[in-house]
């Protein structure tokens, strides 16, 4: 490998770690954590130690989804856990492996708002583990922050 090529490698992981950490963190502006679909917001979690994003989730103000992805196989979950401004919360798991998605579809009061972390989970009722922040608290009739 030449050497301008393993300090691209170089510097793209450093980017990716810091993001990361600025993400997480809440540091990093709300704008760049989510995704461009319209009434869409997204949060996706990385693992330390492997310096991989794990898996992702989103809340999808059209149809109040909540949508997991799992972008690793490695034996665990990921799960999105949420709750509202109004006193409801569940949490939809992903454990059908790398490379899934899983969506799961609620009735939500529209006038409200919601917010949620991504996190792995070794098996149902396990410990969670590689969490994000939590959002901030987003508008169930569009997905924006409010």
């Amino acid at each position: 490998m030449s050497g301008d090529r393993v300090m691209r490698t170089v510097i793209g992981r450093a980017a990716t770690t810091l993001g990361a950490a600025l993400l997480i963190t809440g540091a990093l502006p709300a704008a760049l954590a989510h995704a461009d679909a319209a009434g869409e917001y997204c949060r996706s979690n990385l693992d330390d130690y492997v310096d991989v994003w794990r898996g992702n989730g989103c809340f999808v103000s059209y149809g109040d989804k909540i949508t997991v992805r799992d972008n690793v196989e490695d034996g665990l979950r990921v799960i999105v856990t949420w709750q509202t401004d109004y006193g409801r919360s569940d949490v939809c798991h992903n454990a059908k492996g790398g490379g899934t998605t899983v969506t799961c579809n609620y009735d939500m009061r529209e006038d409200s708002r919601i917010r949620f972390e991504v996190c792995n989970r070794n098996g149902a009722s396990g410990a969670n583990i590689n969490c994000t922040s939590w959002t901030p608290w987003l508008s169930i009739s569009t997905g924006k922050p409010a």
